[in-house]
């Protein structure tokens, strides 16, 4: 699309194009091998109470990543834009590394957590398998701070090669998107707990929330700290949002996050 001209709407409808053609073969593929029809009024209900609260955590999130582009439109440039854009897109390399781990994690952690609801009675057993999970968060969080601290050197030594002369700027606050992208990638971590306690109202509040205070923070910050004011919002933004999954989290799933404190 950009080839033909279509400069930054290129991409736009190519992402539309991609995700329309590859969710209407989805859906044909699903509904040929596997869907059939059978209405359960109490599973459309449930379904509905899990599942609405969703779509508006979905479009909070949309506004939560993108409002920073519109208010720096508003206050500086479209190259503004631009130099924050290349810095976010390589940031997310770190979201790209966390997407790989979590599509190991996640039936790992749902398998352990059925495996906990089903074996209440067997404490010894259910204390090892939280530690078990416990340790590899703090595996994960640690392991993820020391990537996220390499990717940073190493684009340090390489953007300058990689990126037009014009978007060398984006260089000085790379640090700082990475470590969005870290606290990003941890949130993932904590809202699988959510989810499976299907606490996903409680998740889209949690989420329309931080979106609000992305807009109040990027329209203040932007407008007076320009470019680095839009820097340091997104990462605010990102660290509030992991702040407030985690303590959540640990308030409705108990876990020995001290090793020698037996979980309830």
């Amino acid at each position: 699309m950009v080839v033909l001209g279509y400069k930054w709407e290129g991409r736009i409808t190519a992402q539309i194009l991609i995700s329309f053609i590859l969710g209407t073969f989805s859906i044909y593929i699903i509904f040929k091998n596997w869907v059939y029809f059978e209405i359960n009024g109490d599973y459309i209900i449930k379904l509905l109470k899990y599942g609405i609260p969703l779509i508006f955590h979905s479009i909070s999130y949309l506004i939560m990543f993108y409002i920073n582009r519109f208010i720096i439109v508003r206050f500086l440039s479209l190259d503004d834009v631009g130099v924050f854009s290349v810095g976010v897109q390589l940031g997310a390399f770190i979201d790209l590394l966390a997407s790989s781990f979590n599509i190991a994690f996640l039936p790992w952690i749902y398998k352990n957590l059925s495996i906990i609801d089903n074996n209440n009675q067997n404490f010894e057993q259910v204390f090892l398998i939280k530690t078990r999970i416990v340790k590899i968060i703090y595996l994960y969080i640690f392991g993820l701070f020391i990537v996220s601290l390499l990717t940073y050197f190493v684009f340090i030594l390489l953007m300058k090669y990689i990126l037009g002369s014009s978007f060398y700027r984006a260089i000085d606050f790379m640090f700082v998107i990475i470590m969005a992208f870290y606290f990003k990638s941890l949130y993932y971590v904590f809202s699988y707990f959510i989810v499976y306690t299907q606490k996903t109202f409680t998740l889209t509040i949690i989420t329309i929330i931080t979106a609000i205070l992305s807009i109040i923070l990027n329209y203040y910050f932007i407008k007076f700290f320009a470019l680095w004011g839009a820097v340091y919002a997104f990462l605010i933004t990102f660290f509030v949002y992991f702040l407030f999954t985690f303590l959540f989290t640990i308030k409705i799933y108990k876990l020995p996050w001290l090793f020698y404190k037996k979980a309830p």
